[in-house]
């Protein structure tokens, strides 16, 4: 008995050193894991704290620069006291230029927060000097808006013709009667902007969000509006001639009246728009979508139509209901199949 007992204590001490050498190892653990979680919150706090610290060196840098703004713009207020034609020197414009200059970011993608305010703000101090037309274009034909913050601001009646506002920031602004002929806007936010009858001829729209935008009677022939957003916007009796909008989103918006004489629409999406007595004569309407569109005498004289899709399968014979302008040609040409694809109903083809 006493043999089978001394055989026992040995492993019964070794199970025991085993059982403390795991818990001494999952001690260890535990106190390196708490020294780590600790070391990760000193490690985000000071990470804050530099985001703190940089967030409130840009604020003052911003600061600083409005002040040298404002008392520029202050002398030249100054030196124009009197001066009936409201010239500038060349000088003072390329010290309006360079003082531009310096707000430019070196970054073609701007996000909300990198928006600049300085630019914004310089162009509508510009605007307010009242300048002879020669001068103000000799600035903004030499400085660049691009990623300018001007939201909800008031130009409206400006000539900005040829300015460079891509990827500015442009919502709710008013433009409404304004010159932006052969403008840059491209990637712009102009949500819910007012362009009424503004001048838009040959500028550039590249996929820019004109989503909610009123540009009713507005003049956009021949503008790049390739990929823009222009879902839910206001534009009756808009000027769309020879305008690019292919790939473009027209959804639930009001064209009455619009003219798309010329237009390139391949891949334009007009779903639930409202097209009454709008003008597609030659126009290239190649794989648009017109799913619940309102066609109602609306012209499709010579369009070039090519996999058009739409919701009913008596599509064409409803043309002639609606007074569509061209429904004969259509309907002698052209029928109805069912999509192929399946995510719209039926499709408009060549017979």
């Amino acid at each position: 008995m006493k043999t089978n007992k001394q055989h026992k204590s040995p492993k019964i001490a070794s199970s025991f050193i085993g059982v403390v050498i795991i818990l001494a190892c999952l001690l260890a653990i535990l106190r390196l894991s708490n020294q780590n979680s600790s070391l990760k919150k000193d490690i985000n706090v000071q990470q804050q704290k530099i985001e703190e610290l940089t967030q409130l060196s840009e604020s003052a840098e911003k600061c600083n620069l409005l002040i040298l703004l404002d008392d520029t713009f202050k002398k030249i207020e100054a030196e124009l006291v009197g001066n009936q034609k409201r010239t500038l020197s060349s000088k003072t414009i390329e010290e309006l230029v360079e003082l531009n200059a310096s707000f430019q970011s070196d970054k073609d993608d701007l996000s909300s927060s990198m928006w600049s305010i300085e630019k914004g703000h310089f162009l509508k101090r510009l605007a307010s000097l009242n300048l002879d037309s020669v001068s103000f274009h000799q600035i903004i034909s030499k400085a660049s808006f691009h990623g300018a913050n001007m939201k909800g601001m008031n130009l409206k009646e400006l000539d900005l013709n040829g300015v460079d506002l891509k990827n500015a920031n442009l919502k709710e602004a008013d433009l409404s009667h304004t010159n932006l002929c052969g403008a840059n806007l491209s990637d712009a936010n102009l949500w819910g902007a007012k362009l009424q009858k503004s001048k838009l001829t040959n500028t550039i729209l590249h996929r820019a969000d004109l989503q909610w935008a009123d540009m009713a009677e507005a003049d956009l022939s021949r503008a790049n509006l390739n990929g823009a957003n222009l879902n839910d916007a206001k534009m009756g009796k808009a000027n769309f001639q020879s305008t690019n909008l292919e790939w473009a989103k027209v959804k639930n918006a009001y064209l009455e009246g619009a003219d798309f004489t010329n237009a390139k629409l391949t891949g334009t999406d007009f779903g639930n728009s409202n097209l009454t007595k709008v003008k597609f004569t030659n126009a290239i309407m190649n794989i648009v979508n017109l799913s619940d569109a309102i066609l109602d005498q609306t012209e499709l004289t010579d369009a070039a139509l090519s996999k058009l899709t739409v919701l009913e399968e008596d599509w064409i014979e409803k043309l002639k209901e609606k007074k569509v302008v061209g429904h004969k040609e259509i309907a002698a040409e052209y029928k109805i199949i069912v999509e192929p694809s399946g995510k719209f109903n039926f499709r408009l083809v060549k017979k």
